[in-house]
């Protein structure tokens, strides 16, 4: 057992901490995943969050939704049950803070420990922590699991096995410098905390961490060095691997490459030393000071720190991405000055990772490129080669949520109001549109009724308002508002508009939709397929340089493509009769898609894969058509 120095009331605060936030025991019981999700977007989206809008997330009908609230219930406390507001949706209206923090602690601690990650990084850390070879059998007794199932989650993880040396005679082991191990530790912590289970370290741990948190946070503000709380995550975790590796002697090797150590990192040593009572050497300092260069700050570094020239390469590579992107697509992704700024920082934070070998872990990853396909496959496509480093996929993630408000596809609408009324009248209800709805209408003509009528009404307007109470019996889908109009009547004319302009977008884009959406889209294969290779032999289609995937939830991989060519823009949904083993996942429906350049529709086009990457629509789609999978 690990001995550290205690401070007085170090342990009751850390059994506190523990037992206010992290214990979920008491009042509220196990959920389950399902369960969780649903608490997830209540407690997220107070107000909004529908048994339609939860079914369709979920994929699940809206009974089940209706049952799981049912169970919910029965776990919360009286006063802080879940509820449903009509027009609103289900809110828990007398949600504490207490309440608050403990569901979110279990949220978390369901995320991270998943059985199939608690299992793997269980056996990466007796393998981190061994300095010589071991048996699998071995591994097995220590984990008290058979030796097949040892085997079968070697077999299965990708992630194990590409860090794993297999010798027939001596065992496994990870034949790796101290620095690499020691970073693997760390991002395993981020998922999982289970590594202290393995090495009875539980007690110690709820220690260590708490005082180091409180060591980082006050450091971090008293040197107005603010980080992201992420990155503040991410770096607490490698400190505290630091000390346990240190502490079982396994020694960091010489650094080829040392960097200046901050007055921040000295004062982090002395606090850690003053307080847990254990001393850093000065070569794991600067290992740590290096991590401390990767943080993502929360605001651009001023430009006197020597950055010039770096930021200027970063700059210059940002402006070629952009001017492609105009060129090939049509699009534009010009950020504005302030964003640029703090993406540059990024980039260059990401450099330094990537030069250590590291990478940031994203949890958002799927749901970002879900949410986000066109940018996602631009970024792959077009970004990522101009730089001459591997960017790991998860870092890719991050670059995609910078760019990700282009992704829209709302088109700006042509819009009338037809009133008697003089402009004076009408100067409120003008000024309002054109404040609330500068993107979504382009055009806003003001015509008297007589014009209108004379025109037969056959002017191209997308969205008609009107003072003209009489007008609704010509067109029950125009914009009724009054002639006189104080700041609530300003209010509902906004919401009224916004309901018909995204009834607009929704008519417009379902004609798009179905346009690719029909039975001619699904395909079977029935051959046993093993590699991806397998797939574009038996699919037909064209595997080149440009083709990339990106694994989903529920057994889908999406293989998205751009066509440089004459070739008809494309998505086809294929159906495996036998899944496909790829990346620790089974794959049992690939979504192709391929969009021709010269074609001018890329968001609509890719807002339909948007769509059929929703939870359940491509289930939806194959019950529409009959699909016989058989």
């Amino acid at each position: 057992m690990l001995k550290y120095k205690k401070t007085v009331g170090s342990i009751d605060r850390a059994k506190n901490i523990y037992n206010n936030h992290i214990k979920p025991n008491g009042v509220i019981k196990v959920f389950t995943g399902r369960q969780l999700l649903i608490l997830s977007y209540i407690i997220g989206k107070q107000g909004e969050t529908t048994s339609a809008f939860l079914s369709a997330t979920l994929g699940v009908s809206t009974r089940t939704i209706k049952a799981e609230i049912k169970n919910i219930n029965e776990e919360l406390p009286d006063e802080e049950r879940v509820e449903y507001a009509p027009k609103k949706g289900y809110i828990i209206k007398n949600l504490t803070e207490k309440t608050r923090n403990k569901l979110i602690s279990i949220i978390e601690e369901e995320r991270m420990n998943s059985d199939e990650f608690r299992r793997i990084n269980k056996i990466l850390t007796i393998l981190l922590f061994e300095k010589n070879y071991i048996s699998m059998g071995k591994i097995a007794d220590k984990l008290y699991f058979s030796k097949s199932s040892v085997r079968k989650i070697l077999d299965d993880s990708w992630r194990l096995g590409k860090n794993i040396e297999v010798s027939q005679s001596k065992g496994l082991r990870i034949n790796a410098p101290e620095s690499k191990k020691r970073y693997l530790l760390s991002k395993t912590l981020e998922t999982d905390n289970s590594i202290f289970e393995v090495l009875s370290l539980k007690e110690n741990y709820m220690y260590l961490s708490s005082n180091l948190s409180s060591i980082l946070e006050e450091a971090f503000i008293k040197h107005h060095y603010i980080i992201s709380g992420d990155s503040m995550k991410i770096f607490q975790n490698y400190m505290l691997i630091t000390i346990i590796r240190s502490y079982y002697d396994f020694v960091i090797e010489e650094d080829r490459e040392p960097v200046p150590v901050s007055s921040l990192m000295q004062e982090i040593k002395e606090k850690i030393s003053e307080r847990i009572g254990f001393r850093l050497s000065d070569k794991e300092i600067v290992y740590c000071q290096k991590k401390l260069n990767e943080c993502n700050v929360i605001s651009a570094l001023p430009k006197n720190r020597g950055l010039e020239a770096v930021y200027a390469d970063i700059n210059a590579r940002v402006d070629i991405f952009i001017k492609i992107v105009r060129e090939n697509l049509s699009l534009e992704l010009e950020m504005s000055e302030n964003l640029r700024e703090i993406f540059l920082l990024h980039m260059h934070k990401l450099k330094l990772r990537t030069n250590y070998g590291h990478d940031n872990v994203n949890y958002s990853k799927r749901e970002i490129i879900r949410k986000y396909p066109m940018i996602t496959h631009i970024i792959y496509e077009y970004f990522v080669p101009l730089f001459d480093f591997v960017i790991a996929d998860s870092e890719i993630a991050y670059i995609i949520s910078y760019f990700a408000e282009f992704e829209s596809n709302r088109k700006p609408i042509k819009a009338v109001l037809i009133s008697d009324l003089p402009m004076s009248m009408l100067y409120r209800a003008v000024t309002a549109v054109d404040k609330y709805f500068q993107n979504e209408i382009y055009s806003l003509e003001i015509i008297p009724r007589y014009l209108y009528k004379a025109r037969g009404g056959n002017e191209d307007y997308s969205l008609v308002i009107t003072t003209e109470k009489e007008m609704l019996l010509q067109n029950k889908e125009l914009v009724l508002i009054k002639a006189v109009m104080d700041d609530r009547d300003i209010h509902e004319m906004a919401e009224q508009i916004e309901v018909s302009v995204r009834r607009i977008e929704a008519g417009r884009f379902e004609k798009f939709y179905f346009s690719y959406i029909n039975e001619t889209m699904f395909m079977k294969i029935n051959q046993k397929l093993e590699t991806t290779d397998d797939f574009f032999k038996f699919s037909g289609l064209k595997q080149n340089k440009n083709n990339y995937d990106f694994i989903l939830d529920s057994g889908i991989i999406l293989i998205p493509g751009f066509l440089y060519d004459d070739e008809k823009s494309f998505i086809k949904i294929f159906i495996l009769k036998y899944p496909l083993r790829y990346k620790g996942r089974d794959i049992k429906m690939i979504i192709a898609s391929g969009y021709n350049i010269k074609s001018s529709n890329i968001k609509d086009f890719y807002s339909v894969i948007n769509r059929l990457l929703n939870p359940g629509e491509v289930k939806e789609i194959l019950k529409k058509y009959r699909y016989n999978k058989k």
